[in-house]
């Protein structure tokens, strides 16, 4: 069969260009670059390699002849040229040129055509990318954030509840006025409570609740006198013993409680939450006289009960203010056997920590 003129020059036509593609192809995916040991970069496709030297012409036509000795490494592609974040394992951000990897490590260069290289074993980065990772984190940081839903300020104060309170007095008087009349000094009492269960919800709106109140409360009185006090009598028989010169006596009742609290209240510019409570108590009774040069120390276990009525301010989502009155039955006995009950009614006054009980996201 004859191919006709058109035809025949046709295909020659289609293999010139096809040769020429594959030509172009071939010099634009083999391009290499020749990394020289003092810092230099070569681009170009390599024409001839020997043991002494490497013929390569370059993107400009150029054509080289360099000494095997000076060449560092030949890579053929252009990743490394791309500027990239490496996140190390102590969370510190490096930005590197990877010039090379082994199973073991990257090789990097902080400005690409420094010759200065430095490995970092791959053990020790966490993750590389295209972009400071710190700007990745707060990105995301910020695209959570703006999902997280917003509150009033009424909200954020009445869904929040105290969880840790401490508050202190002086005012104190004790259900035995024999005990304020011999015992004039009253010490400091200090209350600390932490509330384990609190039950807020949707039935409630934050107006309320009831909680599982903890208390640790230390508090006492002390005096100091002579023989010639008339309460010296009675603090002879409250410790079977005779004084005959000056003296000092003290009482502690330290206590930890646990009971229910019930709240209730309402918003008004601030969270005002009255409440009530009713603890059982146990702890240790501690008393101590001296004088005529010796001390006669005294203690014993005691049980009982403290009850109270307060109110609780949330002046700040976080912070708040309360005042309580508390009164309470625990009963001990001086060395002589006289009962006393050594609860106290006293006013405190404290400040409070306060967080989310659930309906806050």
């Amino acid at each position: 069969m004859r191919i006709s003129n058109k035809m025949f020059w046709a295909k020659k036509i289609l293999i010139f260009l096809l040769a020429s593609l594959f030509i172009i192809s071939y010099h634009s995916v083999f391009a290499e670059s020749i990394f020289l040991k003092d810092g230099k970069i070569i681009e170009g496709a390599i024409t001839k390699e020997t043991d002494k030297a490497t013929e390569i012409k370059t993107s400009d036509g150029q054509k080289l002849s360099i000494a095997r000795k000076d060449i560092l490494r030949t890579l053929v592609n252009t990743s490394y040229k791309t500027k990239m974040y490496i996140m190390k394992d102590d969370k510190s951000v490096i930005a590197v040129y990877i010039v090379d990897e082994d199973n073991e490590s990257y090789t990097y260069r902080t400005e690409l055509k420094d010759p200065n290289e430095s490995k970092i074993k791959k053990d020790n980065v966490l993750f590389i990318s295209k972009i400071p990772p710190q700007e990745f984190i707060q990105e995301k940081d910020s695209s959570v954030k703006s999902n997280k839903k917003a509150y009033t300020r009424e909200e954020e104060i009445k869904f929040r509840a105290p969880l840790l309170r401490a508050g202190l007095t002086k005012i104190i008087h004790f259900d035995d006025n024999e005990l304020t009349e011999l015992y004039d000094q009253k010490s400091t009492a200090i209350i600390f409570d932490a509330f384990l269960y609190r039950l807020r919800g949707p039935l409630y709106s934050g107006e309320g609740g009831i909680d599982l109140m903890f208390r640790f409360r230390n508090h006492g009185a002390k005096v100091d006198s002579s023989e010639a006090d008339p309460r010296t009598q009675k603090f002879n028989e409250l410790y079977n013993t005779t004084i005959i010169s000056s003296y000092s006596a003290d009482f502690f009742l330290t206590t930890v409680s646990l009971g229910p609290r019930v709240a209730w209240g309402f918003y008004k510019f601030v969270h005002i939450q009255p409440y009530a409570f009713l603890l059982y108590s146990t702890g240790k009774f501690k008393t101590m006289i001296s004088h005529d040069n010796r001390d006669d120390e005294y203690d014993n276990t005691v049980h009982g009960i403290d009850y109270g009525l307060g109110v609780d301010i949330g002046i700040f989502p976080y912070f708040g203010i309360f005042a309580e009155y508390t009164g309470g039955w625990i009963k001990s006995q001086f060395p002589g056997g006289q009962e006393y009950n050594f609860d106290a009614n006293a006013i405190y006054f404290g400040a409070s920590f306060r967080t989310s009980y659930g309906l806050l996201e």
